[in-house]
């Protein structure tokens, strides 16, 4: 387990290297008219994988054994680097100079906060048992999070200012508000449920399929033309808390499968619309050298939201281990639910102004 945790560790390094220099090359190389096709295209890209990887999956796990389906992502590495070379040609080139005190700095900050949120998914889980370790952890994890999340974060984000770091703050708590209405849904269908596997896997493929759709949908010129970034994102996390509806009254068993999922599929429709079209704001309100720091920043917000979100449902749901009922589920959808009513108002203040200072900035 160990290795396990250390190697999920390195991937995560690499996912976020990855995709923020994904976003950077777009930025570099298209024009902000095609920059949301693109970002659409990356969400459409989810929907072979969400639908056929898990099957794919538990065919090589049956015949060959469960070691070997971690062979083809390696295989499909090998197809996708010699796909993005010649895009990495016609990048323009960045300076080379040595980084500053304060960039150093800003790593540091991030290392902690991400150490602190791994020690908090860690500690509220373990501690629903009892133990006061784990739960001295947590609570430690949670100040030095609080302490250091400033460090980390464009000026003015945890104040909401208009433009850059609204938006920073937007992509926070709608990570909550979406982890806390759709990540225990496959849980509530296997085990409170008693749903098959292949029925409780098929929220994922809900989820990959509708958040491609909102992403597609976002990227009309029509749409962009008519109503503002603000605009739509908050109508897309209306639209998200609308859809939270479903997997609430599923674990209040008032509602059957069927329209349940048909309403969360409202919620990854929702998150495709939002998720889009600030990635292509934020390419438009940062423009140039500063535009990495603010990435990188929007997805320690998603890495921050997503653990909060994770740890209160494992901590829920650890309680009740032996015994599980939709009752710590409830719970949780419920929190993203009032999560993402509250992004509403808040994702409206995307709109107007600039970056102020800098990603790694005390806000």
């Amino acid at each position: 387990m160990e290795v396990l945790v250390a190697a999920r560790a390195l991937s995560g390094v690499g996912e976020g290297l990855l995709d923020i220099s994904l976003v950077v090359l777009i930025a570099d190389l298209l024009p902000e008219s095609l920059r949301a096709k693109v970002f659409a295209a990356f969400s459409t890209a989810w929907i072979l994988p969400s639908m056929l990887g898990p099957a794919i999956a538990g065919a090589i796990t049956d015949w060959v054994g469960w070691r070997a389906a971690f062979l083809l992502p390696l295989l499909l590495l090998g197809l996708a680097i010699p796909a993005l070379l010649p895009a990495i040609r016609l990048a323009q080139g960045r300076e080379q100079r040595p980084w500053t005190t304060q960039e150093w700095a800003t790593i540091r900050a991030a290392a902690i906060v991400a150490s602190a949120i791994a020690v908090l998914t860690w500690g509220v889980s373990a501690g629903a048992s009892g133990s006061w370790l784990p739960i001295g952890a947590a609570v430690g994890a949670a100040i030095v999070v609080a302490a250091r999340l400033t460090h980390v974060l464009p000026t003015g984000t945890l104040r909401a200012e208009r433009g850059a770091p609204a938006l920073i703050l937007t992509v926070l708590t709608l990570s909550v508000a979406f982890t806390g209405i759709g990540s225990l849904l496959p849980l509530l269908l296997a085990t409170v449920r008693g749903q098959s596997a292949a029925i409780a896997g098929l929220s994922l493929s809900i989820t990959g399929v509708f958040w491609a759709l909102g992403s597609n949908i976002s990227s009309r010129d029509a749409l962009r033309r008519r109503y503002s970034p603000g605009r739509i994102s908050a109508l897309a996390m209306a639209l998200m808390a609308v859809g939270g509806l479903g997997p609430l009254l599923l674990a209040l068993d008032l509602i059957p499968l069927a329209p349940a999922l048909v309403a969360f599929a409202l919620s990854a429709t929702g998150m495709g619309l939002i998720n889009t079209t600030l990635s292509v704001h934020l390419t438009v309100l940062v423009p140039g050298e500063e535009l990495g720091k603010y990435l990188a920043a929007r997805t320690i917000a998603v890495a921050v939201g997503v653990a909060a979100a994770t740890a209160l449902g494992g901590a829920l749901v650890a309680a009740e281990a032996d015994h599980l009922t939709a009752q710590p589920i409830t719970l949780t959808v419920v929190v993203g639910i009032l999560a993402a009513l509250a992004t509403v108002p808040l994702a409206r203040r995307v709109d107007a102004g600039h970056p102020q200072g800098t990603a790694a900035s005390s806000s």
